[in-house]
């Protein structure tokens, strides 16, 4: 003869309604995670803003044009730690590329220099920087 036990009902109840309690409180809500906005944070590109500075404004022949680059990442405004490269471009009024150069870039900074040589001529030039 088999013996079988019965589980008073209170306990069962007890049992049932604890089991189920934790289930509950162990799942978290989607609308607490925000999962859209974090994968569009997530995923825009990223972007950058450059500050240059050079020695000095005016140049003659035979003297060096030097400058330092800074690249800062434009939502935390820190130094970017992404840019290793950065193009540096000198250009005449018409926008036509006299020299150009890459820089490397360690945290967000970067420096170096264009001799000023027979290629300029009297007038006003443009020196930009910029990344991929």
């Amino acid at each position: 003869m088999k013996i079988i036990k019965i589980i008073p009902s209170s306990k069962f109840a007890f049992l049932s309604l604890f089991f189920s309690i934790v289930t509950v409180f162990g799942q978290q809500s989607f609308k607490n995670l925000e999962i859209e906005s974090e994968f569009k944070n997530y995923t825009q590109p990223y972007e950058e803003v450059m500050y240059a500075h050079i020695n000095k404004a005016k140049f003659i022949k035979g003297e060096t044009i030097g400058f330092t680059v800074y690249a800062f990442n434009n939502k935390n405004k820190l130094l970017s730690s992404v840019t290793s490269n950065i193009y540096c471009v000198i250009t005449d009024k018409d926008n036509n590329v006299i020299k150009e150069q890459m820089v490397r870039a360690k945290d967000g900074i970067a420096n170096g220099s264009f001799s000023i040589d027979k290629k300029f001529k009297d007038g006003n030039y443009n020196f930009k920087v910029f990344t991929n």
